[in-house]
């Protein structure tokens, strides 16, 4: 069950009871106008994203990712094609895991669902554990 005040609520209040479609039909335009600003804003994030870097986690920034391409998407008539999306990674992933991609072969570079599996399971294998994040087994 979800809350709103304000404009929100004003909305709200324009629709029939018990209609919860139609007040998230009326509720999205005003909060997620297809504006072109948006879009760009939005496709800018996708081309360029500077958060990977820095990521403590590159496996929940690339989901974040993926959920921003498709958000995209949905709501424009924009389609980000899988060439591109493979190149936006080879070029922004952390070091070490475009390093390591590079070399791949084609049933990794040229399909990005293959790639993004190569990524997360790179991820893995490279990262480094601190003696904190080990493993220890508690007695029977």
């Amino acid at each position: 069950m979800q809350t709103v005040d304000g404009r929100a609520l004003q909305l709200i209040h324009l629709v029939q009871r018990g209609n919860g479609l139609e007040a998230w039909r009326v509720l999205c335009p005003e909060y997620q106008p297809a504006v072109g600003g948006r879009f760009a804003n939005m496709l800018r994030n996708i081309l360029n994203p500077k958060q990977w870097q820095s990521s403590v986690d590159f496996r929940e920034s690339l989901i974040s990712w993926d959920n921003l391409v498709l958000e995209l998407e949905q709501q424009s008539t924009e389609k980000i094609s899988e060439a591109l999306k493979i190149a936006i990674i080879l070029e922004h992933a952390p070091t070490r895991i475009a390093e390591s991609l590079r070399p791949s072969g084609p049933d990794v570079r040229d399909n990005y669902p293959a790639m993004r599996d190569a990524t997360r399971c790179l991820y893995e294998s490279t990262k480094e554990y601190s003696a904190a994040q080990t493993y220890t087994a508690r007695p029977l």
